[in-house]
């Protein structure tokens, strides 16, 4: 996933792409947990208008690869969220490599869990009244402050 990759670039993770085993998405320099999401108002089929943006935040069960099994208890497993929209809205002009194109929000995940609850989806807006809207270069410092 390119939100990820642009993520783990941002926070400077060891590892530029996800372990498909792990509960959340980046592991960060100083072992943050985090997960990432990702949505755009233009999809390459054809739309007669752009997407509503929402954005996963449902609870899941860990997988324990040491027991091969899932284990017990649904919830979030990150520290932080890192909701990522490719904002462009003209297909013609969409360059997913031009991060200037894109917007980060960050949530930690203590407000996601507070404010939203067993909710599965959350909405742009939602993201908005919580969030700031971020450049890539501002994720690392925000990621850190969402964590402590």
């Amino acid at each position: 996933n390119l939100a990820e990759y642009i993520v783990a670039m941002a926070v400077g993770a060891a590892a530029p792409v996800r372990n498909s085993w792990a509960s959340y998405d980046i592991e960060g320099p100083n072992r943050e947990k985090i997960e990432v999401k990702s949505s755009a108002y233009v999809q390459a089929w054809h739309q007669e208008k752009p997407s509503v943006i929402r954005f996963g935040i449902r609870k899941t069960l860990e997988w324990l690869p040491e027991t091969n099994s899932f284990g017990s208890e649904k919830k979030r497993h990150s520290e932080v969220y890192v909701f990522c929209l490719l904002a462009e809205q003209q297909k013609e002009r969409i360059n997913p490599l031009d991060l200037s194109q894109w917007e980060f929000y960050i949530l930690p995940t203590s407000l996601i869990d507070h404010v939203f609850g067993d909710k599965e989806t959350i909405s742009l807006n939602q993201v908005r009244q919580h969030s700031t809207k971020l450049a890539v270069d501002e994720i690392k410092t925000a990621v850190r402050q969402g964590v402590s």
